[in-house]
C-alpha cells in the first residue's frame, strides 16, 4: 500500500500513515525497512504492508502498518525535521 505519514512521535519512535483510501494505521521503529526512523517526517510519502492482528491487540486499536520503506519520490529527512511546503 501507498500512504503518507501524518502524525510521528521521535520519542516513542512511531507514527501514523494515512492511506490513498484515508485509512490510519499505526507504525513503529521495528516496522521499518531500508530507512532510519529519524529519516521519516510529516508529510513523507511510503510504500507498506499491512500486519495482520495479533493475540492481545486491542479492540479499536489502529492497525499496524509494517516493512515500511519511503515511496520512490520521498527523500530522507534529517532528525525527523518536516518537509518543505515545495516537498509535499
Amino acid at each position: 500500500m501507498r500512504g503518507v505519514i501524518v502524525r510521528i512521535d521521535p520519542d516513542g519512535k512511531f507514527g501514523f500513515i494515512q492511506s490513498e483510501d484515508g485509512r490510519e494505521f499505526f507504525f513503529h521503529l521495528t516496522g521499518l525497512s531500508g530507512v532510519e526512523f529519524d529519516q521519516l517526517a510529516v508529510g513523507s510519502e511510503v510504500d507498506f504492508s499491512i500486519a495482520e492482528k495479533h493475540v492481545g491487540d486491542e479492540p479499536g486499536e489502529n492497525p499496524r502498518a509494517v516493512h515500511v520503506q519511503l515511496g520512490q519520490a520521498s527523500v530522507p529527512v534529517v532528525a525527523n525535521e518536516p518537509l518543505p511546503p515545495e516537498k509535499l
